[in-house]
């Protein structure tokens, strides 16, 4: 919907924050799945996850423009005074604890969301987004294809092996359907890239853009099945992921098994090299880096100058990069460190490692 250029809201945001005031609706789904009473509009979603569900979101954010907050049953809605427009952000509690949306109506490649994306990043550690894993994001769509035929209209991805830019979009064309959700995933394979964003469309009707960084955007059609077939999946992702970071901290006598990032099927032809690592990790001035290790295996020491936090990270074979939180380790700098990482060397899941079984004398010295 286009915005007015003078102060003022669009519409629907209007419209949200009168409904706000009124109170006559509380739940997520009420507010935006009730389209008959409300103006048609886009919504913009990111997940994210909180190291405290006790935290106010608000105070959290740190919001530096002028703001006013009402208070809309389990939400909080942030009507955010700024030029040229005024908009409305939504923060809602999912059924998990500790897990947020974070809502507006404003695209998400607008100055408006990309200022939004400030906050929740300047927000940790109370607050931290993250990205999915692979398998959630084939999760979400075999979700989808349970509603109809998910065609993807574009996609955006990264190659696992040199990093390049793949983007890749279908116009519509009569009598012919754009590749499916899964022919695509299947294609990505293939060629060694790692998806980031898609844009799909559901039966024809219902236009999506799903996000590697945990989020989505609802452009039409069906909201009660972006509710339940992206919301939904995003929070459960959001809560096994905090499950996992969560109370990783190094302790006595026996440590909690490291943590693993798979990588993508590409990277195995090369090994991540302890300058890697170094030349990767050094980009973010609040992390020290330093080398123990460098061949034949690779073994770093990173210390999150934020908090304290500090990790001792391994690479000892071609598809994983290994991960030893020290004797502090908080969910919001390990969600940094495995998002970093994941990110610039192409992983696809984040899970913690196997248990190693007993190493026998024949296992260290081999037989003779």
């Amino acid at each position: 919907m286009e915005r007015r250029g003078t102060g003022e809201m669009s519409d629907f945001d209007e419209a949200i924050w009168q409904r706000a005031q009124l109170g006559d609706v509380d739940s997520f789904e009420g507010m935006f799945g009730s389209r008959s009473s409300m103006p048609d509009t886009q919504v913009t979603v990111s997940t994210v996850i909180t190291d405290n569900s006790a935290i106010d979101p608000v105070e959290a954010l740190r919001i530096s423009t002028p703001y006013r907050v009402r208070e809309f049953g389990p939400a909080q809605l942030i009507k955010v005074e700024a030029e040229p427009d005024n908009y409305v952000v939504g923060i809602w509690p999912s059924e998990h604890p500790g897990i947020y949306f974070i809502v507006a109506t404003v695209p998400f490649t607008s100055r408006q969301w990309k200022t939004v994306e400030r906050w929740v990043d300047r927000s940790r550690p109370q607050m931290s987004p993250f990205f999915l894993n692979e398998d959630d994001i084939l999760g979400i769509g075999r979700s989808l294809e349970h509603f109809g035929l998910v065609e993807v209209t574009k996609f955006t991805a990264r190659d696992s092996l040199d990093y390049s830019s793949h983007a890749r979009g279908w116009p519509a064309r009569d009598g012919e359907n754009r590749p499916s959700f899964s022919e695509t995933m299947n294609y990505l394979e293939r060629i060694g890239a790692s998806v980031r964003s898609l844009t799909l469309l559901l039966a024809k009707e219902m236009r999506i853009h799903l996000r590697r960084r945990a989020g989505a955007t609802f452009y039409g059609g069906d909201f009660q099945i972006f509710f339940r077939a992206i919301l939904k999946p995003l929070a459960d992702a959001a809560i096994s992921r905090r499950r996992l970071l969560s109370g990783r901290a190094r302790t006595a006598p026996a440590p909690l098994r490291p943590l693993n990032i798979s990588l993508a099927s590409g990277r195995h032809k090369e090994v991540v090299t302890s300058g890697d690592l170094v030349s990767e990790l050094s980009r973010n001035s609040a992390l020290g880096v330093a080398v123990l290790h460098g061949n034949p295996y690779a073994h770093v020491v990173v210390t999150d100058y934020r908090d304290g936090s500090n990790f001792d990270v391994f690479v000892t074979q071609l598809d994983r990069i290994e991960i030893h939180p020290g004797w502090r380790a908080t969910l919001a700098a390990l969600t940094r460190l495995t998002d970093q990482l994941s990110e610039s060397f192409m992983g696809v899941k984040i899970s913690e490692a196997p248990e190693v079984g007993q190493v026998s004398i024949d296992d260290l010295v081999g037989t003779l």
